[in-house]
């Protein structure tokens, strides 16, 4: 219902995988890919605007924005909207 309000802001820690295979390390570029398309998957259903930032040692390698910041003017997400970094 509107008026939409943020409801959440910060960090998400991944939960470990319940089995005991070890993890497979995946190349940043995969990483990139498969977060973009998933980001981008929940903005066109209209379940996430936002800029995603992806860093390895401090250095970022992936940074998206997807969805609207205001969806009355039809205003895109832009990734200058990515504040507290």
């Amino acid at each position: 219902e509107p008026p939409h309000r943020v409801t959440f802001v910060g960090r998400v820690r991944p939960t470990p995988p319940a089995d005991d295979r070890p993890a497979v390390r995946m190349p940043d570029a995969a990483i990139a890919e498969a977060v973009g398309a998933y980001a981008d998957k929940l903005a066109r259903a209209d379940a996430f605007s936002g800029v995603v930032l992806l860093a390895r040692g401090g250095e970022p390698f992936f940074l998206n924005a997807c969805g609207q910041a205001n969806k009355d003017f039809r205003v895109p997400v832009r990734p200058e909207h990515l504040t507290g970094t």
